[in-house]
Formats: C-alpha cells, structure tokens, sequence
C-alpha cells in the first residue's frame, strides 16, 4: 500500500489516495482531518501518521490511518507546530526534525512513542532547518540536507542514534539540495 496524504493544489489538500500493489490501482480513502501541505508522513506498525503541516498556519496535529478501519483519527499532538520538518521512524518512534515555524526556519527534535501515547523534546539541531530529508536504516537516521535558516540550500549530512541520542556529522553531499527524495537499498 502507498498512500499520498494531504499536499497542494492550488490550495492545501486534505484529500488521500491508496496504491493498491495487488490490483495496480489507486483508490480514494477517507480524507485527512485538518486540510494540509508540507506534513511529514510514515509508516509504522501497519499505520499511516501524519505529522504537522501547513494551511494558513502551521500544525502540531498528528492524525493516524489504520487501514483496517479506514479512517484517520487524531493523536496526541507534537509539542512544537512545524511543516515542512524531516520525518523518520526508528526503534518504534516517530522522530520529527526541524521544519518551518511562521515562515521561519526551527532546530527542535521531538518524538512520538505509540506504545505511551507521548511525544517527548529531544533538544535541538545544532541550526535552524526546514525541507530536508529523513531516512532510517536500521536504528540510525539520517539526515540529509535541507534549507538554513537564510533559504540557502544545505549539503549537510547527520546521522542520529535514537538509543545513545546522539548526533555524528557525516561527509557532505556533493550538491546543496532540499526536498529531495531518498530512499534505502539492501
């Protein structure tokens, strides 16, 4: 299953759509609650989360898809309102990073423990950031590029241990980049 969840169109979207691998067909599914572009978006224990956002304002609601009942239902909210922050799961937790607060960059690390119901500060980044990327392989994230906190595009590359909650600068990228796409191979 594959499922685009709110973005922009002329206006922000609450509207969803579902992949369906078996059929190779798309389909519309029930709606976001809060109409929004620029959440951060993950999978985790056969759900859909969506995190924060942008529609006029910026968000701190987080709103879940169980695919078996078919409807997005709020959870508790993040402590910090953000769009556009990077977004990644590891050890069983949604971690959100940076994003965009009031057209201004932000630092602030929070994350989501489904099991508690809970989100928690993890601190901040050691800069403002907003559009860059998450990926987690196996327990380590990684965090890939972004904007500064002057719109300038980043080569920044870190990756961040949920367990020992701690950070390690990595080799830069080779070009500045934001919003791009990544993905994990092996």
């Amino acid at each position: 299953m594959t499922t685009p969840a709110g973005g922009y169109k002329d206006e922000a979207l609450a509207s969803c759509e579902m992949y369906d691998l078996h059929s190779d067909r798309w389909s519309n599914i029930s709606p976001l609650n809060f109409a929004r572009d620029g959440p951060g978006v993950v999978s985790l224990y056969n759900a859909i989360y969506a995190a924060g956002g942008y529609n006029g304002k910026d968000y701190k609601v987080v709103e879940r898809f169980d695919p078996r009942v078919g409807i997005w239902e709020r959870v508790p909210n993040m402590e910090q309102s953000r769009s556009y922050g990077a977004t990644a799961v590891a050890d069983g937790k949604i971690f959100c990073f940076g994003g965009r607060q009031k057209d201004k960059k932000v630092k602030f690390v929070e994350y989501y423990d489904p099991r508690t119901s809970k989100w928690e500060s993890l601190g901040d980044l050691e800069t403002e950031k907003s559009d860059a990327r998450a990926i987690s392989i196996g327990s380590t994230i990684y965090l890939l590029g972004g904007l500064d906190k002057d719109d300038r595009p980043l080569s920044d590359v870190q990756s961040y241990d949920p367990l020992l909650r701690d950070w390690v600068q990595l080799p830069k990228l080779t070009s500045k980049r934001r919003l791009m796409a990544v993905a994990s191979v092996g």
